[in-house]
């Protein structure tokens, strides 16, 4: 069993290494998952060329924050944060934080991917089967970027602390003039 890990985490590395890496983030254990095989099977050593980014879309809201009342401010995506921080801090892998705010939280990924090009994002999924899928109707995140994402960027998905689904890219990122790059 340990074998066949290994033989995928090559298959991985050799196949989908390089270029810029993105992790989907939210409060789940999921998201936590696919951090860390963002890492173990695409960030490979030494990690000072790859600036891993995770991204974490709030979805616009009309009530603002709430201060816990003692005159500090309050930010819950901060807290949210925190476990992905200190984990890629542990692991010595540089990062950077990314929050969007938007309404629909697959498009807003799929436009940053998009517009920074991003050639590999990492998304955490929960088990549910087809059934429920249907009887509940809905739509997950990862399934419409898997289905709506720029043909360059590869996009996977992990559920249960396994690479699930992989939507390979099917061609190279473009050069993109400098004056073209959204900053």
């Amino acid at each position: 069993m340990g074998n066949s890990n290994s033989s995928n985490s090559r298959e991985i590395r050799t196949k989908y290494k390089g270029g810029t890496i993105a992790v989907g983030v939210s409060a789940d254990k999921t998201s936590q998952n696919a951090l860390k095989l963002a890492i173990d099977y695409l960030v490979t050593p030494p990690t000072n060329d790859v600036v891993l980014k995770l991204i974490h879309v709030a979805q616009r809201s009309l009530s603002p924050r709430v201060s816990p009342g003692n005159g500090e401010a309050f930010d819950p995506i901060e807290e949210m944060l925190l476990p992905f921080h200190c984990y890629c801090t542990r692991k010595r892998v540089p990062f950077e934080i990314v929050i969007l705010e938007d309404h629909d939280v697959a498009e807003a990924l799929v436009d940053y991917v998009s517009c920074h090009g991003i050639e590999n994002i990492i998304f955490g999924t929960s088990s549910r089967n087809g059934f429920s899928k249907r009887l509940f109707k809905t739509s997950d995140v990862p399934s419409t970027v898997q289905k709506l994402a720029a043909d360059f960027c590869n996009v996977f998905t992990i559920c249960k602390e396994k690479i699930w689904a992989v939507r390979a890219a099917r061609r190279r990122l473009p050069a993109i003039p400098a004056e073209f790059t959204y900053m």
